[in-house]
């Protein structure tokens, strides 16, 4: 007979929250003391590391994993599709970090920074994509306790080196640390790839995956591309017109408050699958389902984001010290940010499970072209508020294009059930 706590622990649900925990605990952890022990300049340069990878990561999910959430029975379920979606993945990730080691070869001197990073960033590269890739795999499967191990062992070799490098027992410039943070994730990729069956099926019955993967990919990778232009141009263009401290200081704050946006990812990443397959079966399941879960989901946000905003000073000075404190009014900007980004969640949960790709596109080119036409004057203007001001106004513009469309094909489910 299982104990009771063990029972409420093995619920999927709870393990679902539990490896969030974990995921963006560690995170958090990490992007804090990497915040105090590398300083404004390299931590900016670290930064802008990331800001990257999630370009590749976005390019990525587009191809392979968002099709892969949306897909129907007759694909999600066959016995080859999770091989498909690991060669696909693997071939991909190669390609374009094979493209990056050439580029860093010819030691560009526009790439700055990035050239005495070397080519240990590409090691970076490749463990971060391929262990966000089975995290999503194993998460659209519902293989839950497979993902809390690999993020639990991933997040205790990442502690284990910050703790070495915060008590001085490590001194390693910046380029060691990201080859070390990159070898962190291999661990957890080796333990996921025996979880893929009929790996060895090499092209067999692939021809229908292909297809949808096309047909279903093609908005999805213009978008992804324009989502991460839209999202990240005014981080982008900080360092360039306010410097390197500055994107420091900004991609700070942004990781304070990625810890909530990493549980909007998963919660995405968790309730589409789950919609689509419902709305398969009925269409009035799944709108209730995504209401309810939205206002469970709004409720917590709201809650933390409203604490965050009352202590925004304490805060950003226990993250990274009394350097960044002049940063605590951009913290506070970026939780009515977050606020928009948690009301928008559901509607770009329906606009996907519709599969109206064309107008999941719309909403962030949409945004982008807004960015693209203010940043100049918000930045020069404003500053770092001005940025914070910048993001605000274009996610509100894609808000409200999803929500012209959701209307127009009359699925307003938020009013009435449909």
């Amino acid at each position: 007979m299982m104990w009771p706590l063990w029972d409420l622990i093995a619920k999927k649900r709870n393990l679902v929250l539990a490896d969030q925990m974990v995921y963006s605990g560690s995170g958090f952890v990490t992007t804090i003391v990497l915040a105090r022990i590398l300083g404004p300049a390299d931590f900016g340069i670290y930064s802008t590391l990331v800001l990257i990878s999630y370009l590749m990561l976005s390019i990525l999910n587009a191809i392979i994993i968002q099709p892969l959430q949306v897909a129907k029975s007759d694909i999600s379920e066959h016995a080859l599709y999770p091989a498909f979606t690991f060669w696909a993945q693997t071939l991909l990730v190669l390609l374009i970090c094979g493209l990056v080691w050439l580029l860093l070869g010819l030691q560009l001197g526009d790439l700055g920074a990035f050239n005495s990073l070397g080519k240990n960033q590409v090691v970076y590269y490749v463990g971060f994509l391929m262990n966000d890739y089975f995290r999503k795999l194993l998460l659209a499967r519902s293989q839950v306790k497979s993902i809390l191990i690999i993020d639990t062992f991933t997040a205790g070799l990442q502690i284990i080196f910050l703790i070495l490098l915060g008590i001085g027992y490590l001194v390693w410039p910046l380029k060691w640390i990201v080859l070390t943070m990159g070898l962190s994730y291999i661990p957890g990729v080796l333990w996921g790839i025996p979880l893929i069956r009929s790996l060895l099926h090499l092209f067999t019955s692939w021809r229908p995956f292909i297809k949808f993967h096309y047909n279903t990919g093609r908005w999805l990778l213009l978008t992804s591309v324009t989502q991460w232009w839209s999202g990240n141009l005014f981080f982008a263009v900080t360092g360039v017109f306010l410097g390197a401290q500055a994107l420091g200081a900004f991609r700070l704050i942004q990781s304070i408050l990625g810890v909530l946006n990493i549980v909007l990812q998963t919660f995405e990443n968790y309730v589409l699958p789950k919609a689509t397959r419902l709305y398969q079966k009925s269409k009035l399941e799944a709108y209730v389902y995504i209401k309810d879960t939205s206002k469970k989901a709004m409720l917590i946000f709201g809650v933390t984001l409203v604490v965050i905003y009352i202590f925004a000073h304490l805060i950003i000075r226990l993250a990274g010290g009394e350097e960044y404190l002049t940063y605590a009014p951009a913290l506070r900007g970026m939780t009515i940010l977050y606020a928009v980004i948690c009301i928008s969640s559901p509607f770009r949960i329906s606009i996907r499970m519709l599969l109206l790709h064309r107008s999941y596109f719309m909403g962030y080119l949409l945004s982008l072209v807004f960015s693209l036409l203010s940043f100049n004057y918000l930045l020069q203007r404003w500053q770092i508020t001005g940025a914070i001001l910048g993001l605000i106004s274009a996610q509100c513009i894609t808000l409200v294009y999803w929500l012209y469309i959701l209307v127009k094909n009359e699925q307003i489910w938020w009013r009435r059930t449909p």
